[in-house]
């Protein structure tokens, strides 16, 4: 049994879990914080987030990162990225790729393993700039978490 998936599978999955696994934010508000925390997001320029899903991360981090630190939310799922606007109440339809001002956030349908270098290069140079990218992977009770940060 192979458990190597591709792209358009991932995809599907998540499309079809969205309305599930976003009604099964469970984890504790001490979590996201703890976990802010650790990333120092309330010191960054520019955050990059792979793998965004409904947004349970952001909402949380909007109340504590920087007003003019830029934020980057992906997501292979466009129906989990929707989810994540609904989340904060925004009316606009979401389509591929979608920028909110009034949160200085850009939110975008894509694969974090296949950004490409211009969408991303402010995050390339992560010693010479005070940016952070972090991805997180699986239930908020059983989170990989991989981080760049400076």
């Amino acid at each position: 049994m192979s458990y190597i998936q591709e792209i358009p599978e991932i995809e599907k999955y998540w499309d079809n879990f969205s309305d599930e696994y976003s009604s099964q934010d469970d984890a504790t508000n001490v979590f996201y914080l703890s976990l802010l925390n650790m990333l120092k997001v309330n010191t960054r320029k520019q955050i990059l987030e792979v793998g965004a899903g409904a947004g349970f991360l952001y909402n949380h981090t909007m109340n504590y990162k920087r007003p003019e630190a830029s934020y980057v939310a992906t997501d292979l799922s466009e129906k989990m990225l929707s989810i994540l606007c609904k989340r904060l109440q925004i009316s606009e339809a979401f389509r591929d790729e979608l920028f909110i001002e009034k949160y200085n956030l850009k939110v975008e349908k894509a694969n974090g393993e296949q950004l490409q270098e211009d969408d991303s290069r402010s995050f390339q140079s992560p010693l010479k700039r005070r940016s952070c990218w972090f991805h997180s992977v699986g239930r908020q009770s059983k989170v990989l978490l991989l981080q760049y940060c400076t």
